[in-house]
């Protein structure tokens, strides 16, 4: 005996549902514009949660102080800054022993963080975009290591 096609349909709505949502929950820096765009026309944030500017949560707003003085930053201002945050603590890591060297840093985020893997690991890509050379004086790794450290 078969389902009943509304019993069915009810299934796969709230399969969709569950699906829809985990899918608004998984944002990650690497993603382009255009996704963000689509959150920000669905009036979702980068975790799924409904963003209402108006209604800011009170415990927030106590120790929040809005500096209007400041400029606002734009979207690639704060990727930017993130970024050179990201080198600046990646030096300090490798600076203070906590590893051996960049590669390691680059396999604790793909295994442990998501980072994309076919990307080259995080200290690759700020060296690719110039980044750690801006902030650390240096790259992370040259061009001749990295042929080297691919070819061992």
């Amino acid at each position: 005996m078969e389902p009943h096609p509304e019993v069915v349909a009810a299934g796969l709505e709230a399969e969709q549902a569950e699906a829809s949502e985990r899918a608004h929950v998984q944002w990650h820096p690497w993603r382009d514009d255009d996704l963000l765009a689509g959150y920000q026309a669905r009036d979702m944030t980068l975790v799924g949660v409904r963003r209402h500017p108006e209604e800011i949560d009170p415990e927030v707003a106590a120790v929040w102080v809005k500096d209007e003085s400041k400029p606002k930053l734009s979207a690639d201002e704060i990727r930017a800054k993130c970024l050179e945050a990201l080198a600046d603590e990646a030096r300090h890591i490798l600076d203070d022993g906590v590893v051996a060297e960049p590669q390691d840093i680059d396999t604790g985020l793909i295994m442990g963080a998501g980072y994309p893997f076919f990307m080259g690991g995080l200290t690759r890509y700020l060296d690719q975009k110039g980044i750690s050379e801006k902030v650390n004086g240096k790259p992370f790794m040259t061009e001749k290591e990295f042929v080297a450290y691919l070819n061992r």
